[in-house]
């Protein structure tokens, strides 16, 4: 202890002296500064202004740089990479070359870091101006570079941080403006993707499927699943589903040109297609009634060319979707070479078009493709919309999803064989009164159906157990309102309907088939009237 003692003394009067000298200093600094103001007044006074300046804006090292003036910060924005596309769009925009032609380089390289040409990027700047500028204000930038940024970010997935060096713009500007730039984008979502409104919009998409041998088909759907990789804990266990990660769920239905029609909203990655399906407004809309379900179309029944009459349009799905009459879908077990077996394949070479449309969308913008980053579900819904919006803004930019009977898809040498529904006179119910020629339609029939013979798919299936997910939903009842069975699947009259459509459009596709090698050996073979 009195070891101790004497320890803790020696730091006392050390740090005493310490005082003491400080103390001596800073009566000497006062006497010194005493004499300097009695000798200079006025160089005093500025250098203890001065010195009170200094010691009131300098924080740290870094604050010099850190904090700058407007001038200063506009003077980076002006030099700034994004602004060059800008600066080279302003001096070209006379002649229209530059980022204005897509088919030079800075044209090419604009589309490629942005996903979208410079006149589309030009149209969604002035559309936001006009719907959002007088709700909120982006301060002293340019809207053209922070909607520049939110693209980078749809196309590349980059963090906020790397789009402040780019454009110069303080990364938390940036955050904002994309959360308002997704959240603008998915109200305008809604005049750009729908379902067909119209008689000749609905034979546009019709007709493509008619003529590859499945007519009455409205368009293909299927669920796609988005890694998030910022979901609460709260959520994991209702977001981790088969893909063993937490994921949300979209439904999409496209059309075979890849035009998107419809996209829900974000469901928990365990729902699956067909408690997603229940829900999904595309899919009630053309079962519950509407002007899809009066639709007709005929179908050959393989007696000669007698036809029966389908009434109601359907989507072509996979086979984890309800047995509706309004969702066809393929066999799952058949015996290879059968006809089952060959319309199957078919089919599902068919549906192949909403697939390649998710793989157009992860590769076209990179942040659906990468972990989903963001914390909240509603933002994730809005840039899905979002992206999808963008997506057919670059359809119909791209001439994709324009189509006849003579030009093909952007007057290529695609050739789908349809009646085109300017030219032929069509009935109050969507029937085409005029003849066709068999050639395009043998064509695509023989195509696919060689195609699927060399497919000899053999898939073990076990149907697993109905789930709700959604809890506080009524039981799921089908139109008549009969209860559903206990496999969650709909009443025996619309299996019934669901079997027999399925069976018509088989033997509709082997009637096609049987024309289709005739026509092989006999090229003047035509098509009866009803066709």
């Amino acid at each position: 202890m009195d070891d101790d003692d004497d320890i803790l003394m020696k730091y006392l009067l050390a740090s005493s002296s310490d005082e003491e000298l400080s103390k001596n200093s800073g009566s000497m600094h006062d006497n010194s500064s005493s004499m300097d103001e009695t000798s200079d007044d006025n160089s005093t006074d500025d250098d203890a202004t001065s010195s009170r300046t200094a010691r009131s804006t300098y924080d740290g090292p870094s604050s010099r740089t850190a904090r700058l003036t407007w001038a200063e910060r506009h003077t980076q924005v002006e030099n700034s990479s994004f602004n060059s596309y800008l600066k080279n769009a302003d001096e070209n925009e006379m002649d229209g070359t530059g980022v204005w032609d897509p088919t030079c380089y800075e044209g090419r390289q604009f589309r490629r870091r942005f996903r979208v040409p410079y006149t589309i990027f030009l149209e969604l700047v002035e559309e936001y101006k006009l719907d959002c500028s007088k709700l909120r204000s982006t301060g002293p930038y340019d809207e053209r570079l922070l909607v520049l940024g939110a693209l980078r970010v749809l196309g590349s997935g980059s963090p906020f941080d790397l789009i402040e060096e780019l454009n110069c713009i303080d990364k938390e500007t940036n955050r904002k403006f994309f959360h308002r730039f997704v959240n603008w984008g998915r109200r305008e979502s809604s005049k750009w993707i729908y379902l067909p409104r119209t008689e000749a919009e609905i034979c546009h998409v019709v007709d493509v499927y008619k003529s590859l041998g499945y007519p009455g088909a409205l368009g293909s759907a299927d669920g796609v699943h988005f890694y998030w990789d910022k979901c609460p804990a709260g959520l994991s266990n209702a977001c981790t589903g088969k893909e063993k990660l937490p994921t949300l769920a979209f439904q999409f239905v496209v059309s075979h040109t890849k035009w998107i029609m419809s996209v829900t909203n974000a469901h928990f990655g365990t729902d699956n297609d067909k408690t997603i399906s229940r829900y999904d407004q595309a899919i009630i809309d053309v079962r519950e009634g509407g002007r899809f379900s009066k639709y007709k179309f005929e179908l050959y029944t393989g007696n000669n060319d007698d036809t029966i009459t389908e009434e109601g349009l359907y989507y072509i799905v996979d086979g984890g979707y309800h047995t509706w009459g309004c969702l066809i879908c393929p066999f799952k077990i058949q015996q290879p070479g059968t006809s089952c077996e060959v319309w199957s394949s078919a089919l599902e070479s068919i549906r192949k078009d909403v697939e390649c449309t998710f793989g157009i969308l992860k590769v076209r913008f990179l942040i659906l493709k990468h972990p989903l980053r963001l914390h909240d579900m509603e933002v994730i819904e809005d840039v899905v919309h979002t992206c999808a919006m963008i997506h057919n803004r670059l359809m119909q930019y791209d001439d994709r999803d324009d189509w006849d009977c003579t030009g093909g898809v952007d007057g290529g040498t695609v050739d789908y064989g349809a009646p085109n529904s300017g030219d032929a006179a069509s009935t109050g119910d969507g029937l085409f009164s005029e003849s066709a020629k068999l050639g395009p339609i043998a064509d695509a029939v023989l195509m696919n159906a060689t195609v699927a013979e060399g497919r000899c798919k053999r898939v073990s299936y076990t149907r697993g157990e109905y789930r709700r997910t959604h809890t506080g939903v009524t039981p799921f009842f089908d139109n008549n309102d009969n209860e559903l069975d206990e496999e969650g699947e709909t009443s025996t009259d619309d299996k019934f309907k669901f079997d027999r459509r399925r069976q018509n459009l088989i033997r509709h596709y082997q009637h096609m088939k049987r024309f289709a090698q005739r026509h092989e050996k006999h090229p003047a073979t035509v098509l009866p009237a009803n066709s």
